[in-house]
């Protein structure tokens, strides 16, 4: 249950829901009506906005970003996640070196 938690927070767009659920329980605190929970409610729905507009700009810049230098490599799944992997240089080198290395071994 945490490590779903914990990757669900990780991503590149978790930032809208928190903010969206900070806010709205800023919104029901000043429902409530009492000095205090508007007070503490009025400040929760700032907060809200303000991270809000953090998380959107977080996701505009991440978007212009990924356009503007697309990841080299070729993405490939390793034991359940994803990684870039970029071989350079020549084949048959390469597998040389391997071929040495299981025999040395």
């Amino acid at each position: 249950m945490a490590n779903t938690l914990l990757a669900l927070l990780s991503r590149d767009w978790a930032g809208v829901p928190v903010a969206l659920v900070v806010a709205a329980v800023g919104g029901c605190l000043v429902g409530l009506g009492a000095t205090w929970a508007v007070a503490l409610g009025a400040l929760l729905v700032a907060a809200g906005v303000v991270m809000l507009a953090g998380a959107v700009r977080h996701l505009v810049l991440m978007a212009r970003e990924a356009g503007e230098r697309p990841v080299p490599g070729t993405l490939v799944d390793v034991g359940g996640h994803r990684m870039h992997v970029l071989g350079e240089g020549d084949a048959a080198a390469d597998r040389g070196v391997d071929a040495r290395w299981t025999r040395a071994r």
